[in-house]
């Protein structure tokens, strides 16, 4: 209905007005063509759907375009689905479905729509006609309620967004002057001059900012808003990750995730970046810079997890669990004193390894509408899954519950919300999450105390196993998904989280899990002492050519075969092999 409008403003505009209705419907129709080529068909096993492809020329047909905006179409959907090559502001390369999305061929190609709408601008503010047409034909044709919950929903998945957006064009005309909407073009070019000059500068660099040559320059850029009709979203990470490289610490390329772990509050991350990176030759001519960064940073940390108001989306709730799983109980939470294994350093970096691994999930659930910063057994029968291992015993042992209260309340607190918003498709289901953590949280306050466990708890740690199993393979019907491809695929996942688009760079970041791999601890029971297996993530850190972008096939594969890259070596405290 939208594009239909503005192909009929096309009509009857003057010259100018004309070109930002052309713009427009060009816009619209190729998010409409990325969508519409990918149609749902046959539903496999493992839940994803078969998409049945549909002809470009047949979509486009079906449009009923001006021949010349239909080619401009055409090209540019070929563009997308080449997925190569930076074009002013336009990156391309992120056209490549990744994350879940690249499972499934409709997801796939709402995966390329929402990019296109969130990374190729509408309008700048030197000339903002097609974005501001845009914004009034919502509101003429009452379709901007579909686009506020839209928003909303990214809203809640991702954060909020930097640039100008269609919200803020409305707020502001609620409260201009008259109390009345805009109602012609130049009013509303008026009201955007307002937003534009009340809108702070953007901490997520982008295209602009990685252009930039210098550390002013780039202050300057991020100044300079883009219109986009659905913008993606700005999360603080990704606002440390630029501040933490070239080129406001001109000279490194690279981010680290110790840098987001030190950011919420990771002494330890802190300490290993010292001894690390900060130490290192290569490091010298900015390791002052950088210091000063990472010091600026924590401080904004400081205030995401200080912040007692409710969650208001997911990625505050993340980092502020990540947070919490990035840093072990200390000795004033353990009135029973702490277990022996959790004050050695080997034990901390555990629990950094398992909180990167966390960051590396939230990064790869928010690919989709997040901001990227560029610098320039158990179980239900059936298969044991390959990422649940247990050694044969002689007779039942007693478990033991990481000990760490304070992150499984968060966890519980996180997943009541994700019950609120977004409901398990079995009504039965909701709570399984929250309950399983406060049983976790009930143990763990009891090993801290130094009090026994009760038989039915160790009973029930001992088939935790099953309920977790449910979390990691259920399908989009809560049934469990034993199909070959999701076994196989265990827990291993791929994102990336930064592209430097610097001379001789030209490369992403990535964070990727692989397998879980078995540790040992000696936990104490009463007066017996006991070595207790538990389970970690591999985590890896690595660049790969920004037209290779890994997907999670891809990178299951590379971890088959043997060729992952090597852990970051900080992990070496307590990690001998790592899968």
């Amino acid at each position: 209905e939208l594009l239909t409008a503005a192909l009929a403003a096309s009509v009857t505009a003057d010259d100018e007005a004309r070109r930002d209705a052309d713009e427009l419907a060009v816009h619209l129709a190729v998010a409409a063509v990325l969508l519409g080529e990918a149609q749902p068909g046959a539903t496999s096993d493992g839940g994803a759907s078969t998409a049945r492809s549909v002809p470009v020329e047949a979509v486009v047909a079906e449009l009923k375009l001006p021949a010349p905006l239909a080619q401009r179409v055409r090209e540019e959907v070929t563009r997308v689905h080449a997925a190569s090559g930076v074009v002013g502001l336009v990156d391309y390369t992120k056209f490549v479905p990744r994350g879940h999305y690249a499972d499934d061929g409709v997801l796939a190609a709402y995966f390329r729509a929402v990019t296109w709408f969130g990374t190729v601008p509408l309008g700048t503010p030197d000339r903002p006609g097609p974005w501001v047409l845009a914004w009034k034909l919502l509101r003429d044709h009452r379709l901007m309620g579909q686009w506020e919950r839209l928003d909303a929903m990214a809203t809640f998945l991702a954060g909020p967004p930097e640039d100008p957006s269609f919200r803020d064009l409305s707020a502001a005309a609620r409260m201009s002057a008259s109390g009345q909407s805009a109602g012609s073009a130049e009013a509303a070019r008026v009201l955007l001059a307002s937003v534009l000059a009340s809108a702070p500068a953007n901490r997520v660099g982008g295209m602009a900012i990685a252009q930039s040559t210098t550390n002013a320059e780039a202050r300057e850029l991020s100044r300079k808003k883009q219109l986009y009709f659905l913008p993606q979203r700005a999360q603080p990470d990704a606002a440390w990750l630029t501040a933490l490289t070239t080129p406001f610490v001109k000279g490194r390329q690279y981010p680290d995730p110790l840098d987001v772990m030190s950011a919420l509050g990771s002494a330890r991350a802190r300490a290993l970046l010292e001894r690390g990176e900060l130490s290192s030759p290569a490091a010298q001519p900015y390791a002052a810079a950088l210091r000063a960064a990472l010091g600026t940073v924590a401080e904004d940390g400081k205030g995401l997890l200080a912040s007692k108001a409710d969650d208001a989306d997911l990625p505050t709730a993340w980092l502020r669990t990540i947070a919490l799983l990035a840093s072990p109980p200390t000795p004033e939470e353990a009135p029973g004193g702490l277990p022996a294994f959790a004050v050695a350093d080997a034990w901390k970096d555990r629990a950094l390894v398992s909180a990167v691994a966390a960051y590396t999930l939230y990064k790869h659930s928010s690919v989709l509408y997040a901001k990227q910063p560029s610098a320039a057994e158990a179980g239900e029968g059936g298969e044991d899954l390959s990422f649940w291992k247990e050694l044969p015993v002689e007779k039942p042992i007693r478990g033991y519950v990481e000990p760490h209260p304070r992150l499984y309340a968060a966890m519980g607190k996180f997943a009541r919300l994700l019950d609120r918003v977004a409901p398990p498709y079995r009504e039965y289901d909701a709570g399984d999450a929250s309950n399983l953590l406060d049983r976790l949280r009930t143990i763990s306050e009891k090993e801290l105390a130094g009090r026994p466990l009760t038989a039915d708890e160790y009973a029930w740690i001992d088939e935790a196993g099953a309920a977790i199993e449910r979390f990691y393979v259920r399908d989009g019907n809560s049934e469990i998904d034993r199909s070959p491809e999701r076994l196989e695929r265990g827990v291993k996942l791929v994102t990336d989280v930064l592209t430097n688009l610097n001379p001789g760079e030209g490369k992403v970041l990535e964070l990727a899990t692989g397998d879980v791999n078995t540790f040992y601890v000696i936990t104490t029971h009463g007066d017996e002492q006991l070595v207790t297996q538990g389970g970690a993530h591999g985590i890896y850190v690595f660049t790969q050519p920004m037209a290779q972008r890994l997907t999670d096939q891809q990178w299951g594969e590379l971890v088959n075969a043997g060729k992952q890259p090597p852990p970051p070596a900080w992990t070496g405290s307590f990690v001998e092999t790592l899968k």
